[in-house]
């Protein structure tokens, strides 16, 4: 079942326009008889798209007003990556390739830097697992397997910067960057979804 399609949609257009409301104001303001508006809310609540609270009233009795969970908030579309495009275009286009793949290392290096603490006292192989762990709490979708002794190929399925670097080639090399300065491995980009993959290789190979 789509939760945000129809009428359901619509109730979550008009607490992200509207803010917090009651089933009777979106009854009126849809044109819907109540009940039905409250089946709508019930399946939105379960989905966990909206929440609701009691709220005292000037005059009589206090009223359940829903609004939308921080999770609803990824339903509505963002431009991020065509804004972050456009200014890496004009980065490049001021200082050249070389000022972004530098600005793209010194992020690679501010990563490990917040990561480092979570992985002393780790094992090699442990601080691999531990690194994708982070990596699929970003939304990557990393899987890891181990291909040979102290071999290692880690699988993206989901690039969250794609549009970005379909231009930007030099976005790619954070990730590999980021694994190579906190496991001392050599990292190389194999296979990528800009090849027509689904997914994003990367060939990692322990060096101790």
């Amino acid at each position: 079942m789509d939760l945000t399609a129809g009428t359901r949609g619509e109730i979550l257009k008009r607490l992200k326009s509207g803010g917090p409301t009651t089933a009777g104001e979106l009854s009126r303001a849809l044109g819907m008889a109540p009940n039905a508006i409250r089946t709508h809310l019930a399946l939105l609540e379960q989905g966990g798209l909206i929440e609701a609270h009691w709220e005292k009233r000037k005059r009589g009795r206090p009223a359940k007003v829903y609004g939308l969970t921080p999770h609803s908030e990824g339903l509505f579309p963002r431009h991020y990556d065509q804004l972050l495009e456009e200014l890496i275009g004009e980065l490049r286009a001021a200082d050249g390739p070389d000022k972004l793949g530098r600005l793209v290392t010194g992020m690679a290096g501010r990563w490990a830097e917040r990561l480092a603490p979570g992985l002393q006292g780790l094992d090699f192989e442990a601080r691999l697992a531990e690194l994708v762990r982070h990596l699929d709490l970003g939304d990557l979708m990393p899987r890891l397997k181990k291909e040979d002794e102290g071999f290692y190929t880690l699988v993206v399925f989901n690039c969250v910067y794609l549009n970005t670097a379909r231009s930007h080639r030099e976005v790619c090399r954070l990730i590999p960057t980021v694994i190579e300065r906190l496991t001392g491995a050599k990292v190389t980009h194999g296979p990528t979804v800009h090849q027509g993959r689904s997914h994003c290789e990367y060939w990692i190979e322990r060096r101790d």
